[in-house]
């Protein structure tokens, strides 16, 4: 039997590192990727990071 539901997203990590040496909001990176604020999130504390903002304050430190 078929699985049913929707396919599942892919974010790409460079591309979201990269995106957050800009700065951009959690509804920012949501949009750029086609998901869910919440699905940022999640993937944010599957890479190590406590939260989206932790991630993206360690991904600042290249633009300093």
């Amino acid at each position: 039997m078929a699985k049913t539901g929707r396919p599942k997203k892919q974010i790409d990590e460079n591309q979201l590192k990269g995106l957050c040496r800009l700065k951009p909001t959690l509804k920012d990176c949501a949009a750029f990727f086609g998901v869910s604020e919440d699905t940022v999130e999640r993937y944010c504390k599957k890479l190590g990071a406590k939260s989206f903002a932790d991630f993206r304050e360690q991904n600042m430190v290249h633009t300093r």
